[in-house]
């Protein structure tokens, strides 16, 4: 059995630290790796990349831009997640953050119809990563994960999203964000397609409104930093504002 983490031990890990999530948007590399790699704690999401091989068996070296630590892992660790335990133990991982809960959190008629049951029924996600954990691991509770489903209106979050309202309100000295577009490239893990998910599923993400929050919390929180391309669609919410 894992080490498991309480949401209080998230709290601590980040609490009065200064802290950066790495997206996986290519906006991340418009980062210098030496200042990435300065922060107390380095929070990298899904399948990010620093270095390796590509499924076509090709090299690539974002180090300089991204740098390699990761203290943590956050992570939906569903089938799409291709990190290996091997690379997550190279690049320093000491802790693993899932967004989603063991339980069935929503399941609608629609998601049995088109037998998508797996987007509100967590608990296989478990089932087939057991063993998978090599170091102390978060699971949320119900409660907590569908705290952020009901602010996004009934709609699930996408993961690097999830990740920066955990460290938000574990009220950390200074947080970073960067690599993160909310998907208006239209790529992720840094230059790969992103493949839309059916816009029927009638609880899917929805990034215009992640967006819309994330501004929020930037002008409500003194402790937000964000990289380039943030900080510019930060400061055409605050023209609009003006505007208005």
């Amino acid at each position: 059995m894992e080490d498991l983490l309480t949401l209080s031990n998230v709290r601590d890990i980040f609490y009065k630290k200064r802290v950066c999530i790495i997206g996986s948007a290519p906006s991340g590399l418009d980062n210098n790796g030496s200042y990435v790699e300065d922060f107390d704690v380095i929070v990298r999401v899904n399948n990010y990349k620093t270095r390796g091989t590509n499924k076509r068996g090709l090299t690539y070296d974002f180090t300089d831009s991204l740098g390699v630590r990761t203290d943590y892992h956050y992570s939906f660790y569903g089938g799409s997640i291709r990190k290996t335990q091997e690379e997550l133990k190279a690049d320093g991982v000491k802790g693993h953050l899932c967004k989603c809960p063991d339980d069935i959190c929503h399941v609608t008629g629609w998601h049995v119809e088109n037998k998508k049951i797996h987007g509100g029924d967590f608990r296989g996600i478990y089932r087939r990563r057991k063993g998978f954990w090599f170091a102390p691991l978060y699971v949320p509770e119900k409660a907590h994960y569908l705290t952020l489903f009901n602010l996004l209106g009934g709609h699930v979050p996408s993961t690097g999203f999830a990740g920066i309202w955990e460290i938000v309100n574990s009220q950390p000295k200074e947080l970073y964000v960067t690599g993160f577009d909310f998907m208006q490239s239209k790529l992720h893990n840094v230059n790969e397609t992103w493949l839309e998910g059916d816009p029927n599923d009638p609880v899917g993400h929805v990034f215009n409104k992640e967006c819309e929050l994330f501004v929020k919390w930037v002008k409500e929180y003194g402790f937000i930093t964000t990289d380039r391309w943030l900080t510019e669609v930060i400061r055409e919410s605050t023209k609009a504002d003006s505007a208005r």
